[in-house]
């Protein structure tokens, strides 16, 4: 498998205007979440404090990674790959918001970016030892994605999977996310 390194330097978001550089505690971390290596840098007021918001900024990631992730069938995110086809799925409120979003981004980007890649993923078997997939097998692959092969309502916070190849992945999405999400957590914890 292959492994990408995705340095993060998250720190300084909401510091006191009083703390100076040299009153402040630097706590590094080293994770591996979301199929790849985090760094984690939190400066506050003291160790403690440091340490705190970065187990919180952790676990919120890993929080993300565990209803985003396509490597393991038990997250909201496979289960809704592997949903029957035509049958509208109640999906948890945060993903439905953000997949709403994110889907929206296909016809801004006229389709240059589409989360409904999962199929083309499967052909290539980047899950896997990897693959050159047949003519054929591509052919299959593409009817199946598009924002056009899932439905979604609102009212209801349901997601309708519309063909039997479609699926979604968070690669070009999911980490940006999680960041997100980790962000708003050490701006919470005042580091």
């Amino acid at each position: 498998m292959i492994r990408w390194c995705l340095p993060i330097l998250v720190g300084l978001l909401t510091l006191p205007a009083n703390t100076s550089d040299d009153a402040l505690t630097t706590v590094e971390r080293r994770v591996t979440l979301m199929g790849t290596s985090l760094d984690v840098a939190v400066r506050g007021p003291h160790r403690e404090a440091a340490l705190a918001a970065s187990e919180q900024a952790i676990a919120e990631i890993r929080r993300v990674e565990d209803l985003l992730t396509t490597w393991r069938s038990d997250s909201a995110l496979a289960r809704l790959n592997e949903s029957l086809v035509g049958r509208a799925v109640a999906i948890d409120p945060e993903l439905f918001a953000v997949l709403s979003e994110v889907f929206a981004w296909t016809p801004r980007t006229q389709g240059a970016f589409d989360p409904s890649v999962f199929p083309l993923i499967r052909a290539w078997d980047l899950r896997g030892a990897g693959r050159i997939p047949s003519s054929d097998e591509l052919v299959v692959a593409r009817t199946g994605t598009g924002p056009s092969r899932f439905r979604f309502d609102p009212a209801k916070e349901t997601v309708t999977r519309l063909d039997p190849v479609a699926g979604i992945d968070d690669g070009a999405w999911g980490k940006g996310y999680a960041l997100d999400r980790a962000a708003l957590r050490l701006e919470a914890a005042g580091v």
